[in-house]
């Protein structure tokens, strides 16, 4: 591909939407956590590395999967982090929304997740007051579709911890499946 400024930059986020999992659930709603400063994916496996008996590398296999991603809101107001520190032991399905400066549309939608606050306020004149949020993404009991189809994750090697999809201008939205369906499918 050739380089291209606008694959390069992306406009920014916007908000975090999360809701929690609960076997039965029949809600279809999503709370907003906040203005998303930036995102940090990281989606890399763990790596096993192979030595022979002189203690020479000879190869390296996949191991586990480790996939997080680090938000930093632009907002620590109570409500925001009282939200954030609610979150510890309970399972979310997460959606996020990026604007490409093509005008392309980035999602992602993520379930089951753990969130994992990180709540670290600076108190001073001229301070940004940003709070970390790490989710940590776990892997669907099976490939499992949602609403819209969107956001199905019935990848032939196994469901994925995340899906990504790239519309133009228009954005697909919240995923409009209930809780208890998405539990069952995911849990």
């Amino acid at each position: 591909m050739a380089k291209s400024r606008t694959e390069i930059f992306v406009n920014g986020v916007n908000d975090v939407e999360i809701r929690e999992l609960t076997s039965g659930g029949a809600g279809t709603t999503y709370t907003d956590v906040g203005h998303v400063k930036k995102v940090v994916i990281a989606d890399a496996p763990d790596m096993v590395e192979s030595k022979n008996s002189a203690g020479e590398f000879i190869n390296d296999q996949v191991g586990a999967d480790n996939t997080r991603f680090v938000v930093t809101l632009m907002q620590a107001s109570k409500a925001v982090i009282d939200i954030l520190r609610g979150a510890r032991g309970k399972f979310y399905d997460v959606y996020m929304r990026a604007n490409l400066p093509n005008g392309n549309i980035q999602e992602i939608v993520m379930a089951p997740v753990k969130l994992m606050p990180k709540v670290g306020l600076d108190f001073g004149a001229s301070t940004e007051r940003d709070v970390e949020m790490e989710i940590v993404c776990l892997k669907p009991k099976a490939g499992h579709t949602r609403a819209p189809v969107d956001y199905n994750n019935n990848a032939a090697d196994g469901p994925y911890y995340y899906v990504l999809i790239e519309t133009a201008t228009t954005p697909k939205g919240l995923p409009s499946d209930t809780v208890g369906t998405v539990y069952t499918a995911v849990m």
